[in-house]
């Protein structure tokens, strides 16, 4: 955009008005923050990396299985790189099947879950829709990613069957490969210590499969950490102060916002409000719009230029930083000025001057000075530098028609969160009256004396916990038969709503750690079943010497926990280092997380692979371990 500017004749870094520049709307097309580049790297790089444990076993085992055949296939003359031919074929033709089927199952998950993902959306933002399409651009990479790692997890499964020597292929048992070990002694071993010593016969495949099952554990207990750092009552705070707010619906509409007077509360709702039982606490506000274009306000900032808006035809000024300030009929700025009772004032977020909400509210009533509110961080609280444009004690001054009517001198600051704007995450409104610069908030009997035709904005008040179910279909009914016009926004909503974040992310989560968990069980159901076919000549021995059906199903389901254990073991420990590094770091760049730690979700995972990992081998063992020890005896080492 900033190319074509310059064809165009303009300077792209020039503030002057009659300049021709280009922006990127931001909401519609965010920039990515380097925590979500890293978040989305790690991501990818974690379901590759299963996916490669995966795919690398069963084919390592497959080959494994299959090895003397491969060496009778080079006895009768074909070439190593046949076999490697005849492998890969085997594994493309396994891909042809499984990605489109998984392409195939992936749509109709997204279809269903992807909804129930972005339905946050439609909960925090009204007239938001949301609508998800099946991307053609996801699918070829997805499909392109998955042939990618079919590729990496078959090269040593090929290059170990092509590189065998025929004989060594006939007389192959699979064994800790390398260098020799000493000769141990088994004199009264038992059924715990022979179950270690057979998972050292291929320990790069017991790595392998660990690791697989760790990383089940690790990720869901990072989701359900994340989950579970969802500050609810910190949304909820920034979002409403009070149980209740009404205003008019052009207030929860993010693309409108309470601009003009014929928008503002009647009396009548506030009257029928205040006839329900249970309500305290209860405060009008009112604001400026643009129709009070004739009330304009004087402080020391300076602006840099100033430009016309083109489609409203408001004039506006800008500061040396940005910040943009609609301007009034004399050309001085118009700010966004609330009027209140010190009811509402009390719930404010007073941090530098006099911060003893009554005795300010006093001293503005007197006509001492004037509330100076300045956004600020989401999550801490912190007032904005770029917005903190004045300091306590500066004089801002007021003008009607031109003329000068009083002084303020800022007698205190607040951190502005959504509620104090206008209401919730919209807050239009203000942007469109007085633009990102000066919100001042003035006592209800002052600010009725500056403006004209003062009209209410909002309406917020609290209500007994025991009628807030009955003030709720109150409201519900009022606004949807009685005044359409209207609209409310209640803590209750915005509690569900941050809720829906949560739930959210344990869906994901739960949805991603029962991928990699199933992943995971497969790894090590194809090891344990592998392991029965390739040791039933064994087995058949040491049954033949004594040992019974019961002893061997208690050896492989041994077998079986050790490897759930030492993923238990890496995974917990992995979970506490990417806890207080990733997650902690992820969750603390986004503002209505709170990091809290905690291992149930590890715990949970473990205690499922443990019981997965006593049942398939018992399961495996019944299935393809049968026949009589005379017959399994009679197979061919």
């Amino acid at each position: 955009m900033d190319d074509w500017v310059r064809q165009m004749g303009g300077d792209p870094d020039s503030n002057s008005s009659d300049n021709m520049s280009g922006a990127v709307n931001t909401m519609t097309n965010p920039t990515f923050e380097p925590t979500t580049i890293l978040l989305g790297a790690v991501v990818i790089i974690l379901f590759v990396l299963c996916g490669y444990l995966l795919i690398y076993n069963v084919f390592d085992i497959a080959v494994m299985q299959e090895i003397r055949r491969y060496g009778l296939y080079r006895t009768v003359g074909m070439s190593r790189r046949q076999v490697k031919k005849l492998i890969n074929r085997q594994a493309l033709w396994l891909s042809c099947i499984g990605i489109p089927l998984g392409l195939l199952a992936g749509y109709f998950i997204g279809k269903t879950a992807l909804p129930r993902v972005m339905s946050i959306l439609s909960s925090s933002y009204e007239n938001v829709a949301i609508n998800v399409e099946p991307s053609p651009i996801l699918f070829v990479g997805a499909a392109v990613l998955a042939a990618l790692t079919v590729f990496l997890s078959t090269r040593k499964p090929v290059r170990v069957a092509a590189n065998i020597p025929p004989i060594e292929a006939f007389r192959y048992v699979e064994a800790a490969a390398g260098k020799k070990t000493a000769k141990k002694s088994t004199a009264g071993a038992s059924l715990p210590r022979l179950a270690w010593s057979n998972l050292g016969r291929n320990k790069c495949r017991s790595v392998f499969i660990v690791a697989s099952l760790a990383l089940c554990v690790v990720l869901l207990n990072c989701m359900g950490i994340a989950a579970e750092s969802v500050d609810i009552e910190k949304q909820v705070s920034y979002s409403i102060r009070t149980d209740f707010a009404v205003v008019n619906a052009a207030s929860t509409n993010g693309m409108e916002g309470f601009t003009r007077r014929e928008q503002g509360l009647n009396m009548e709702v506030i009257d029928a409000i205040h006839a329900q039982p249970g309500v305290s606490g209860a405060s009008a506000i009112y604001k400026n719009t643009l129709d009070d274009s004739n009330v304009t306000y004087d402080f020391p900032v300076e602006f840099t230029y100033t430009d016309i808006d083109t489609e409203s035809g408001i004039p506006a000024a800008y500061t040396d930083g940005g910040i943009r300030f609609q301007l009034g009929d004399d050309g001085r700025a118009l700010c966004n000025v609330y009027g209140m009772e010190e009811t509402a004032l009390s719930r404010m977020d007073l941090q530098e001057g006099e911060t003893d909400a009554h005795t300010l509210y006093e001293r503005m009533m007197n006509g001492e000075g004037v509330l100076l509110g300045v956004q600020s961080d989401m999550g801490t609280s912190v007032l904005f530098p770029d917005f903190n444009l004045l300091d306590v004690g500066d004089m801002i001054t007021v003008y009607k028609n031109g003329e000068p009517i009083m002084e303020l001198p800022i007698l205190a600051k607040a951190a502005l969160n959504g509620d104090d704007e206008e209401i919730g995450y919209t807050t239009n409104g203000p942007s469109e009256v007085g633009g990102e610069g000066l919100y001042l908030y003035l006592p209800t009997a002052v600010y009725t004396e500056i403006y004209d035709e003062p009209v209410i904005y909002k309406y917020s008040f609290n209500v007994e916990e025991g009628e807030r179910a009955a003030m709720t279909a109150f409201l519900e009914d009022y606004v949807t038969n009685v005044d359409p016009s209207l609209n409310y926004a209640s803590a209750e909503d915005a509690r569900q709503d941050a809720m829906a974040t949560r739930t959210m992310l344990q869906f994901v989560g739960g949805l991603i750690g029962i991928i990699f968990g199933v992943a995971g069980v497969l790894n090590l159901t194809n090891t344990i079943i592998t392991s029965i076919l390739a040791r039933r000549h064994e087995f058949a021995t040491m049954q033949s010497i004594g040992m019974t059906t019961k002893q061997l199903t208690r050896m492989m389901v041994w077998e079986g926990i050790f490897y759930a254990v030492g993923a238990c073991i890496a995974g917990l420990i992995l979970s506490v280092i990417l806890a207080f590094t990733v997650v902690r770091g992820l969750t603390g760049s986004i503002w209505y997380f709170t990091f809290h730690f905690t291992l149930l979700p590890a715990g949970i995972a473990c205690i499922v692979l443990l019981i997965a990992a006593a049942v398939v081998p018992a399961i495996a063992l019944k299935v393809f371990n049968k026949g009589s020890i005379v017959e399994k005896l009679r197979v061919a080492e």
